[in-house]
């Protein structure tokens, strides 16, 4: 897997798009706005458990 800093914005929209179902018309206004979603991904693999903020 790419690390957060390397995917695409639009790649970041999906992601959150699939993996953050209760958010995802909220991820689309924002995309839609022009904000980085990026931060948003690695905040949410921080919920997960999934990386640390040192490993993002």
């Amino acid at each position: 897997m790419k690390t957060v800093n390397t995917i695409s914005k639009w790649a970041a929209f999906v992601w959150l798009w699939r993996h953050d179902a209760e958010a995802k018309w909220y991820w689309l206004r924002q995309l839609i706005k022009g904000v980085d979603l990026r931060e948003a991904v690695a905040d949410n693999l921080m919920d997960f458990g999934l990386t640390s903020k040192a490993g993002v």
